[in-house]
């Protein structure tokens, strides 16, 4: 019985020293816990939080440098623009003076074509001459020069012939030669006729 009780005690003991030792484990764990905690979020705020690092001062030159020339290019490509858009006014203003010179040269040109008298035909020359000499056998008609001027000559079957300006006025008119000048004895007086003739109409 006292044997028994002896080792019930020592049984008891050793539970004790197990649980007093575990015990102490544990609390030396969660100290070392808290400690290591801090030490922890320190190195990770550490990590998270990092100077920036500092720009090379060349490099912000560089920067610096191509900007100023890409300004450089928009102001001169601006000014191209400009120069550009009044070139073309000028050009604008310039063809509208053209085409108001055109007009007023062309109204002017139609204006003095209306004022000269129209160029007769062929028909219409013996026309004139055969009312002018009251006749109506016509033979023949053709544009000759008379005495520099460009005329119809229109000669009759009766052997009238009546000079026509290309504008419708009569330049000369000779009578048909007679009978007695047709003659061979008179062949001479015939001619003084027909230079008679001609002179006159020319003076008209």
């Amino acid at each position: 019985m006292k044997q028994q009780t002896l080792l019930i005690i020592a049984i008891a003991l050793t539970a004790f020293v197990m649980l007093a030792v575990e015990g102490v484990i544990i609390s030396n764990q969660g100290a070392q816990a808290k400690s290591s905690a801090p030490a922890q979020a320190q190195t990770v705020q550490n990590q998270d939080v990092q100077p920036a690092p500092q720009v090379n001062q060349d490099l912000l030159k560089q920067i610096s440098g191509r900007e100023a020339q890409y300004q450089a290019l928009i102001d001169q490509a601006n000014a191209q623009l400009m120069q550009a858009q009044k070139d073309e006014k000028t050009l604008q203003d310039q063809l509208t003076t053209l085409k108001s010179a055109n007009s007023q040269l062309a109204a002017q040109a139609a204006a003095q074509a209306a004022a000269q008298p129209a160029v007769l035909t062929p028909q219409q020359a013996s026309q004139v001459a055969a009312n002018y000499m009251h006749q109506k056998d016509l033979y023949a008609v053709e544009s000759v020069s008379y005495y520099g001027s460009t005329a119809y000559k229109v000669t009759f079957s009766s052997g009238a012939i009546v000079f026509v300006s290309t504008y419708g006025q009569i330049m000369a008119a000779l009578a048909a030669p007679s009978v007695a000048a047709s003659s061979g004895g008179r062949g001479g007086g015939g001619g003084g006729s027909y230079q008679e003739h001609e002179g006159g109409g020319h003076d008209d």
